[in-house]
């Protein structure tokens, strides 16, 4: 018998599932979560149980998701093909009907959306995406706090409250591979409003429908959401710079390094290129980073780097997203 409590399915799969306001109020939840305490009293979570699936190695999200769900009173298990029967006699129809029949969370790592897609299909309770060969959303989200984030503590203008902060003109600019993280930062700076410029290699630029996603969703439409391949161009007058390593997770073995520096090695982010950006502007990597590839070291731990203020912010944001958005603990959100 199939428990009677269990939340209603509120799946995170892509950065679309989260609209503007829902973004806006998890900004707030999680602001106040790690500044004042906010949540961790409440134990939203108690008596829930996550299951954790880690298709690939991890430390952020592993930890973070972990934490999170422990914080708010919750517990966690770890279960993927490393220590079941996934894949190995277990059909993905089955593992994912019975998991979702003694658990009330997935939290899943995969390699590709279908995975995802299929998982959120049979579990039949909510699933987010913790990362997937298209998509990143929690990365967005901490991306996005990360930012609103360094300029409140700053006490820049109109940065009191996220909506007030982004409804003012602000450019971000990423340089290097089109790959998930870009995904989704392309649609977080729309759903935000943000210009977003980002420079990426010919061959290598992002999903094609992706960027027309997003420029459809953007308010000022492709003069929002621009492509170049000249990293200097989009880091010029950007308050946000923002890399990522230039093989992602699992593509080691099919691109030679020798061959990926060659193509790579214009857009590695270095003093000279941040010295482009908006006076006091900020530097982001997603982690894990390779000092002196797709960045200096000078500028990854220089005092524009704001990437372990985002790392930790994926535990904050991940609280928020568990709390405010997967089990609706504050009722009525947009």
């Amino acid at each position: 018998m199939t428990s009677t409590n269990k939340p209603s399915t509120r799946h995170v799969l892509t950065d679309a599932d989260l609209s503007r306001a829902t973004r806006l109020a998890l900004l707030r939840t999680a602001f106040s979560a790690k500044h004042e305490g906010r949540l961790a009293a409440a134990r939203p979570l108690a008596g829930r149980h996550a299951a954790i699936v880690m298709a690939k190695p991890s430390l952020r999200t592993r930890v973070s998701f972990t934490v999170a769900v422990h914080r708010l009173g919750g517990h966690t298990i770890e279960v993927g093909a490393h220590n079941t029967k996934l894949g190995k006699g277990e059909a993905l129809e089955e593992w994912a009907a019975v998991l979702g029949r003694m658990v009330d969370l997935v939290v899943a790592r995969v390699h590709a959306q279908a995975e995802l897609d299929a998982l959120a299909a049979h579990a039949q309770v909510p699933v987010v995406n913790a990362l997937s060969d298209l998509w990143h959303p929690c990365q967005g989200l901490a991306d996005a706090m990360t930012v609103w984030e360094a300029a409140r503590l700053a006490g820049r203008p109109h940065a009191h409250d996220p909506a007030a902060f982004f409804e003012q003109p602000h450019r971000w600019a990423y340089v290097g591979d089109g790959n998930n993280v870009l995904h989704s930062l392309l649609w977080t700076a729309a759903d935000l409003g943000v210009e977003i410029r980002a420079a990426c290699p010919a061959g290598f630029e992002p999903d094609p429908a992706v960027v027309e996603a997003a420029r459809s969703h953007h308010p000022r439409g492709a003069g929002g959401v621009v492509l170049l391949h000249d990293p200097r161009e989009a880091v010029e007058g950007a308050e946000v710079v923002y890399t990522d390593t230039w093989i992602s997770m699992g593509e080691e073995s099919s691109k030679r390094p020798e061959d990926i520096e060659a193509v790579f090695a214009p857009y590695r982010v270095d003093a000279a290129l941040l010295a482009r950006a908006a006076e006091g502007a900020i530097f982001l990597h997603c982690l894990p980073a390779t000092p002196g590839v797709e960045c200096t070291t000078e500028v990854l731990r220089g005092p524009a780097s704001r990437v372990l203020d985002q790392a930790e912010n994926r535990l904050w944001t991940a609280m928020a997203l568990l709390s405010d958005v997967v089990f609706d603990a504050q009722g009525g959100l947009p």
